[in-house]
């Protein structure tokens, strides 16, 4: 994270913000692993630890919905808000590991996908309504940092639960698929240095006001941001110390 913020703001000509970090997901996800372990260490017993995890997350949760200690600099220099809003699905992960055959039963139920369908679509439809927003900020907050995440983050899972095993078949699709789940930290770190130019194709883009060309338009751009980040860490990861240093591989 260091080593890439420097590069990114020597690129740029200037000094990134100390207290608006670029990379934050490395920073947020430092955190996360360090109150995990902190926990591991304190509490033996499993109920009690994820009880201890999901009463953080709710407390989270909370924290974000009513915007508790924003603007405050060290909450901006540990990107807590980030933290809070990222926690609680670190915390579900884990929950759902220790569950898995629960977690299995409610991925599979077509009920609960209904709800989670309808349940999306109403929350978006009310955060992308003004009227609906300055009426109640509290529910704007609630349909936006909870109801809208959560149900869109289960229709993905419960997507690709649906068809794993056509990624279990290890064809085309999955094996890219895979290598790009592998790769995501070098994407992440590397696709910064792409945002000039492709905040400039987005635009020209968005010139079509054509929607069916405009998502064809920037999912190629998307595809292609990829590979080339994936042909750079390629090239990084060529130097063993580099890969190690840089991307934390596993080296032989």
């Amino acid at each position: 994270m260091i080593v890439f913020s420097l590069l990114y703001s020597i690129s740029r000509e200037y000094f990134v913000s100390i207290y608006r970090p670029i990379y934050w997901f490395m920073l947020v996800l430092l955190e996360m692993y360090a109150i995990y372990y902190l926990l591991r260490l304190m509490i033996k017993n499993e109920k009690i630890f994820l009880c201890i995890l999901v009463i953080i997350s709710i407390i989270g949760v909370g924290l974000i919905t009513f915007k508790i200690g924003y603007g405050n600099k060290y909450y901006e220099l540990f990107c807590l808000e980030n933290l809070l809003k990222y926690f609680q699905f670190f915390s579900i992960g884990i929950v759902a590991k220790c569950y898995n055959n629960i977690y299995e039963n409610v991925l599979k139920n077509s009920a609960i996908n209904a709800i989670a369908i309808i349940a999306f679509v109403v929350a978006i439809t009310l955060v992308r309504s003004y009227n609906a927003m300055e009426c109640s900020p509290i529910i704007g907050g609630l349909m936006r940092s909870i109801v809208s995440r959560y149900a869109g983050l289960f229709i993905i899972v419960s997507l690709f639960y649906r068809y794993r095993d056509m990624f279990a078949r290890n064809g085309l699709i999955s094996r890219t698929m895979q290598l790009i789940g592998k790769r995501t930290i070098d994407i992440y770190m590397i696709h910064y240095f792409l945002l000039n130019y492709s905040s400039i194709c987005v635009a020209k883009i968005m010139e079509l006001n054509y929607i069916p060309f405009e998502i064809f338009g920037i999912s190629v751009l998307a595809l292609s941001n990829i590979c080339i980040c994936l042909l750079l860490s390629e090239c990084i990861r060529n130097s063993k110390f580099l890969a190690k240093y840089l991307f934390g591989a596993k080296t032989a």
